[in-house]
């Protein structure tokens, strides 16, 4: 794993979470481009490697803005904890299965949000359910993870995650 490349690209995903996901955003719905990364690198990376760089993603994006620390920190942790966990049962070439774990992981992370939300300072501006804004970014989210997953599993020898292939003994 490349990881200079690896934390640049997570600094670009956090840089344009925050500058153009505004405007891009469907109500108060955004999506959550640097999740991407966390789930990619989760199916994709050596376990270890993947769990360290979700919690670095998820850092960034916490320093990024003014939410208490650790609200996307623990969730992505988690998150990718699980990926790592069930990935060996899931084919990790295929674009419906990154497309799937980000709907399904991203759900989690997105609750895990929503439960945080009220307990910070100023939750009083949140006048929606937060619920249905966890359900509605995590459905952004994965639409917007079919061409970003695309354009991952056609680069991934860039990013230094070539997939392993299974020797001739194996296929017996």
């Amino acid at each position: 794993m490349r990881w200079i490349v690896w934390i640049l690209l997570a600094a670009l995903a956090v840089s344009l979470q925050t500058t153009m996901a505004g405007r891009v955003e469907i109500g108060a719905v955004r999506p959550d481009w640097p999740f991407l990364l966390v789930v990619a690198l989760a199916l994709t990376a050596p376990a270890t490697e993947a769990l360290y760089a979700a919690v670095i993603i998820g850092a960034f994006v916490d320093l990024s803005s003014v939410i208490p620390f650790g609200t996307f920190t623990f969730p992505y942790g988690i998150a990718a904890f699980l990926i790592v966990r069930v990935r060996e049962l899931l084919f990790r070439n295929r674009l419906a299965t990154y497309t799937a774990v980000t709907l399904v992981a991203g759900l989690l992370v997105q609750l895990l949000i929503a439960l945080f939300r009220p307990f910070q300072e100023g939750a009083g501006q949140y006048d929606g359910s937060l619920f249905l804004e966890a359900v509605g970014i995590t459905l952004y989210t994965t639409v917007w993870s079919i061409p970003a997953h695309w354009l991952f599993l056609k680069s991934r020898r860039l990013f230094g995650l070539i997939p392993k292939h299974r020797s001739s003994v194996a296929r017996l």
